[in-house]
């Protein structure tokens, strides 16, 4: 099922795409998974014309052109290096990253099988996290995942208007 967007970025979170004078860069989130587009409100309309994220001239490569494949294979990669920092990064609490960016392992991996879901690719819970913890979840829990504290408990609850909604679900 699919929704409209929903804007998280900059500005009133809550308020409809309208429009935008800054020409900033909004986060917009699709579909029930949380699929995200970081896309640039009103890039290239011009000054007068209302923001709208459906636009096909507004695009998530940042204008940049690439064939889809070559596009893949960069954002591929790019997740790749993000997945070996943060498994590298293991001081880096997942309460601390949902609490400043709204995201953590526990939604890549989330983001992983959703992903494998939608290609008809087998990919089941444990191998997902296997994937982005690069060990059983439960022995990156023992290892690396003190308890929270009370402020980054606060800190989480604050942010909850921000998580990714694949965190929600």
């Amino acid at each position: 099922m699919r929704r409209g967007p929903d804007r998280i970025g900059p500005g009133d979170r809550s308020a409809p795409a309208g429009h935008c004078k800054s020409r900033a860069p909004v986060l917009y989130q699709h579909g029930a998974r949380g699929n995200i587009l970081l896309r640039s409100c009103c890039a290239g309309a011009a000054s007068d014309a209302p923001c709208d994220p459906r636009r096909p001239d507004v695009t998530t490569s940042g204008g940049v052109d690439v064939d889809q494949q070559t596009r893949t294979e960069i954002e591929a990669a790019a997740f790749r290096s993000l997945v070996a920092h943060l498994q590298w990064r293991t001081d880096v609490q997942n309460i601390d990253l949902m609490a400043l960016s709204g995201f953590c392992r526990n939604c890549l991996w989330k983001w992983l099988r959703a992903a494998a879901e939608e290609t008809g690719a087998p990919l089941d819970k444990a191998e997902a996290q296997r994937w982005v913890y690069g060990m059983d979840y439960a022995d990156w829990k023992d290892r690396h995942q003190p308890e929270a504290t009370p402020a980054q408990a606060r800190a989480y609850e604050a942010s909850k208007p921000l998580h990714s909604a694949i965190s929600k679900g």
